[in-house]
Protein backbone atom coordinates (compact mmCIF):
# COMPACT_ATOMS: atom_id res chain seq x y z
CA UNK A 1 0.00 0.00 0.00
CA UNK A 2 1.49 2.97 -0.91
CA UNK A 3 0.28 6.79 -0.45
CA UNK A 4 2.32 9.39 -2.20
CA UNK A 5 4.50 10.90 -3.52
CA UNK A 6 3.01 12.61 -6.29
CA UNK A 7 -0.43 13.81 -4.01
CA UNK A 8 -0.84 17.69 -3.61
CA UNK A 9 -4.40 17.37 -1.83
CA UNK A 10 -5.06 15.83 1.40
CA UNK A 11 -5.80 12.48 2.27
CA UNK A 12 -7.36 12.16 6.50
CA UNK A 13 -9.34 8.72 7.97
CA UNK A 14 -8.12 5.96 5.89
CA UNK A 15 -8.14 2.36 6.62
CA UNK A 16 -6.36 -0.33 5.59
CA UNK A 17 -7.25 -4.06 7.17
CA UNK A 18 -7.09 -7.59 6.36
CA UNK A 19 -4.55 -7.32 3.72
CA UNK A 20 -1.67 -9.63 2.56
CA UNK A 21 0.96 -7.94 0.52
CA UNK A 22 3.66 -9.49 -1.44
CA UNK A 23 6.59 -8.49 -3.90
CA UNK A 24 6.39 -4.27 -3.10
CA UNK A 25 9.64 -3.51 -4.40
CA UNK A 26 9.56 -0.10 -2.40
CA UNK A 27 7.54 -0.51 1.00
CA UNK A 28 4.58 -2.65 2.45
CA UNK A 29 3.31 0.19 3.67
CA UNK A 30 4.36 3.48 2.24
CA UNK A 31 3.54 6.93 3.59
CA UNK A 32 5.51 10.03 1.53
CA UNK A 33 4.76 13.20 1.25
CA UNK A 34 6.71 15.15 -1.38
CA UNK A 35 4.53 18.39 -2.75
CA UNK A 36 2.26 19.79 -0.37
CA UNK A 37 -0.61 16.94 0.39
CA UNK A 38 -1.37 16.40 4.79
CA UNK A 39 -2.06 12.79 5.40
CA UNK A 40 -3.29 12.93 8.76
CA UNK A 41 -5.30 9.88 10.61
CA UNK A 42 -4.69 6.47 8.96
CA UNK A 43 -5.44 3.08 10.00
CA UNK A 44 -3.44 -0.32 9.38
CA UNK A 45 -4.69 -3.57 11.08
CA UNK A 46 -4.26 -7.20 10.13
CA UNK A 47 -1.79 -7.00 7.52
CA UNK A 48 0.78 -9.61 6.36
CA UNK A 49 3.58 -8.82 3.72
CA UNK A 50 6.14 -11.42 2.41
CA UNK A 51 9.58 -10.23 -0.07
CA UNK A 52 8.64 -6.28 0.57
CA UNK A 53 11.80 -4.87 0.23
CA UNK A 54 11.14 -2.72 3.25
CA UNK A 55 8.36 -3.33 5.45
CA UNK A 56 7.07 0.26 6.65
CA UNK A 57 8.34 3.45 5.64
CA UNK A 58 7.38 6.85 6.21
CA UNK A 59 8.62 10.17 4.77
CA UNK A 60 8.36 14.09 4.35
CA UNK A 61 9.82 15.88 2.02
CA UNK A 62 9.63 18.62 -0.25
CA UNK A 63 10.27 18.71 -3.63
CA UNK A 64 7.53 20.68 -5.75
CA UNK A 65 8.83 23.74 -7.91
CA UNK A 66 5.20 24.40 -9.38
CA UNK A 67 3.05 27.69 -8.90
CA UNK A 68 1.78 28.19 -6.54
CA UNK A 69 4.26 26.65 -4.46
CA UNK A 70 2.59 25.00 -1.22
CA UNK A 71 4.32 24.80 1.90
CA UNK A 72 5.58 21.41 3.48
CA UNK A 73 3.20 18.60 3.92
CA UNK A 74 2.67 16.79 6.71
CA UNK A 75 2.29 13.37 8.04
CA UNK A 76 0.62 12.42 11.83
CA UNK A 77 -1.94 10.62 13.50
CA UNK A 78 -1.21 6.97 12.54
CA UNK A 79 -1.88 3.82 13.94
CA UNK A 80 -0.33 0.67 12.40
CA UNK A 81 -1.47 -2.70 14.31
CA UNK A 82 -1.29 -6.60 13.98
CA UNK A 83 1.12 -5.78 11.09
CA UNK A 84 3.95 -9.31 10.46
CA UNK A 85 6.73 -8.82 7.82
CA UNK A 86 8.73 -11.93 6.72
CA UNK A 87 11.72 -12.50 4.21
CA UNK A 88 11.63 -8.46 3.71
CA UNK A 89 13.45 -8.47 0.21
CA UNK A 90 12.22 -7.41 -3.06
CA UNK A 91 13.79 -6.40 -6.78
CA UNK A 92 16.89 -7.25 -4.56
CA UNK A 93 16.62 -4.55 -2.05
CA UNK A 94 17.07 -4.60 1.74
CA UNK A 95 15.88 -1.52 3.72
CA UNK A 96 15.64 -1.17 7.42
CA UNK A 97 11.89 0.14 8.59
CA UNK A 98 12.15 4.31 8.61
CA UNK A 99 10.94 7.17 10.10
CA UNK A 100 11.86 10.48 8.44
CA UNK A 101 10.59 13.92 8.60
CA UNK A 102 11.43 16.63 6.86
CA UNK A 103 14.72 18.45 6.71
CA UNK A 104 15.79 22.04 5.53
CA UNK A 105 19.41 21.82 4.44
CA UNK A 106 19.42 25.39 3.94
CA UNK A 107 17.62 27.06 7.31
CA UNK A 108 18.63 23.81 9.20
CA UNK A 109 14.69 23.05 10.77
CA UNK A 110 13.40 20.11 10.46
CA UNK A 111 9.48 19.59 10.44
CA UNK A 112 8.71 16.16 12.46
CA UNK A 113 6.53 13.12 11.27
CA UNK A 114 4.43 12.99 14.50
CA UNK A 115 1.83 10.97 16.52
CA UNK A 116 2.09 7.36 14.75
CA UNK A 117 1.68 4.16 17.14
CA UNK A 118 2.55 0.72 16.51
CA UNK A 119 1.06 -2.51 18.02
CA UNK A 120 2.09 -5.92 17.92
CA UNK A 121 4.05 -4.85 14.76
CA UNK A 122 7.13 -7.54 13.52
CA UNK A 123 9.21 -6.49 11.33
CA UNK A 124 11.89 -8.15 9.78
CA UNK A 125 15.53 -7.51 7.59
CA UNK A 126 17.16 -10.10 5.49
CA UNK A 127 20.43 -9.47 8.05
CA UNK A 128 24.04 -10.12 6.80
CA UNK A 129 25.66 -6.91 8.25
CA UNK A 130 28.33 -5.96 10.28
CA UNK A 131 28.59 -4.35 13.08
CA UNK A 132 30.86 -1.51 11.78
CA UNK A 133 27.60 -0.68 9.49
CA UNK A 134 26.40 1.48 13.06
CA UNK A 135 27.91 4.37 11.50
CA UNK A 136 26.11 4.24 8.15
CA UNK A 137 24.19 8.12 7.94
CA UNK A 138 21.70 8.42 5.26
CA UNK A 139 21.73 11.57 3.37
CA UNK A 140 18.93 14.06 3.98
CA UNK A 141 17.50 14.14 0.74
CA UNK A 142 13.68 14.88 -1.02
CA UNK A 143 13.43 11.39 -2.37
CA UNK A 144 10.57 8.91 -1.51
CA UNK A 145 11.85 5.73 -2.61
CA UNK A 146 13.55 3.87 -0.15
CA UNK A 147 16.31 2.17 -2.30
CA UNK A 148 17.81 6.03 -2.27
CA UNK A 149 17.79 6.45 1.13
CA UNK A 150 21.38 4.85 1.64
CA UNK A 151 22.55 2.42 3.89
CA UNK A 152 20.81 2.32 7.46
CA UNK A 153 22.41 1.92 10.89
CA UNK A 154 20.33 -0.10 12.26
CA UNK A 155 18.38 -3.53 10.72
CA UNK A 156 14.93 -3.02 12.28
CA UNK A 157 14.02 0.38 12.52
CA UNK A 158 15.57 3.89 11.86
CA UNK A 159 13.93 7.08 12.91
CA UNK A 160 15.12 10.68 12.72
CA UNK A 161 12.70 13.87 12.64
CA UNK A 162 10.04 12.17 14.22
CA UNK A 163 8.06 13.24 17.52
CA UNK A 164 5.66 11.17 19.90
CA UNK A 165 5.87 7.49 18.40
CA UNK A 166 5.01 4.80 20.05
CA UNK A 167 5.75 0.59 19.99
CA UNK A 168 3.97 -1.36 22.26
CA UNK A 169 4.06 -5.15 22.03
CA UNK A 170 6.58 -5.28 18.81
CA UNK A 171 9.23 -7.05 17.36
CA UNK A 172 12.71 -6.58 15.42
CA UNK A 173 14.21 -9.43 13.63
CA UNK A 174 16.51 -10.61 10.96
CA UNK A 175 16.49 -13.77 8.38
CA UNK A 176 20.60 -13.83 9.14
CA UNK A 177 23.28 -12.89 11.67
CA UNK A 178 22.95 -8.61 12.11
CA UNK A 179 25.43 -7.02 14.24
CA UNK A 180 23.65 -3.44 13.79
CA UNK A 181 21.76 -2.30 16.75
CA UNK A 182 17.81 -2.92 16.52
CA UNK A 183 16.93 0.60 16.40
CA UNK A 184 18.54 4.09 15.99
CA UNK A 185 16.71 7.23 16.75
CA UNK A 186 18.15 10.60 15.71
CA UNK A 187 17.00 14.05 16.17
CA UNK A 188 13.43 12.79 17.66
CA UNK A 189 11.17 13.31 20.84
CA UNK A 190 9.01 11.21 23.01
CA UNK A 191 9.76 7.90 21.23
CA UNK A 192 8.39 5.09 23.38
CA UNK A 193 9.16 1.37 23.19
CA UNK A 194 6.72 -0.64 25.80
CA UNK A 195 8.05 -4.10 25.29
CA UNK A 196 10.42 -4.43 22.49
CA UNK A 197 11.52 -7.91 21.96
CA UNK A 198 14.64 -7.86 19.05
CA UNK A 199 17.19 -10.47 17.89
CA UNK A 200 20.85 -9.08 18.67
CA UNK A 201 23.92 -10.27 16.35
CA UNK A 202 26.40 -12.58 17.83
CA UNK A 203 28.98 -10.32 16.95
CA UNK A 204 27.57 -6.89 18.05
CA UNK A 205 30.24 -4.54 19.47
CA UNK A 206 27.83 -1.52 19.86
CA UNK A 207 24.57 -0.76 21.94
CA UNK A 208 21.32 -2.78 21.17
CA UNK A 209 19.17 0.17 20.89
Amino acid sequence: TQIGSETVGNFSDVTFSDLVLTEAGKAGIGITSQDGSILDGFTYDNIIMTNCACPIFLKLDYRTSDSPTPVVGRIRNISINNVSAYHSEGDNRINTSTINGYFDTNSTAGIPIENITFNNVKVSNIGNTAASGVTNYPPENQDWQPQNFGKWPSYGWYLRWARNISFTNCQTKFDNNDDRPAVVTDLSTNILFNTLVSDVGNNNTNYDM
